[in-house]
């Protein structure tokens, strides 16, 4: 029993690891593109405070346990499941949105120099 305790143990201890490293590493990229004028001030303080809000959930889990009792969720943490899923597919929704108008922008923009170049062709044979 002892031995289950110190590998469950270790696991937490190499989870927060891969957590923890992960999210410095988007913040650091996140860093990167508001450097190379990719992102908005914005933009890099709202992935900045998700990923410290993230990295402090996983330090100190007891945080989660106040939104919970104000939801009347059982666990913390599925408080910020909850939440996480509807950023997901809210973002699903946002990036299809604006696929589908840079798309209608394409067809756009497509069919207008097809009518220049078939009038300019129209032109240069008269």
């Amino acid at each position: 029993m002892n031995q289950d305790l110190i590998s469950t143990t270790y696991g937490q201890y190499i989870l927060l690891l891969i957590v923890v490293v992960f999210a410095i590493f988007a913040i650091s990229r996140s860093y990167l593109r508001l450097r190379n004028g990719n992102e908005s001030i914005i933009e890099f303080l709202f992935w900045t405070g998700l990923w410290t809000l993230i990295i402090a959930i996983v330090l100190v889990p007891e945080i989660t346990a106040l939104p919970a009792r104000l939801l009347g969720i059982g666990r913390g943490v599925d408080v910020f499941i909850y939440f996480g899923l509807v950023f997901l597919f809210y973002s699903t929704y946002r990036i299809y949105s604006k696929i589908e108008r840079v798309e209608q922008e394409i067809t756009r923009l497509s069919r207008t120099i097809a009518l220049r170049e078939d009038g300019k062709k129209g032109k240069k044979q008269r």
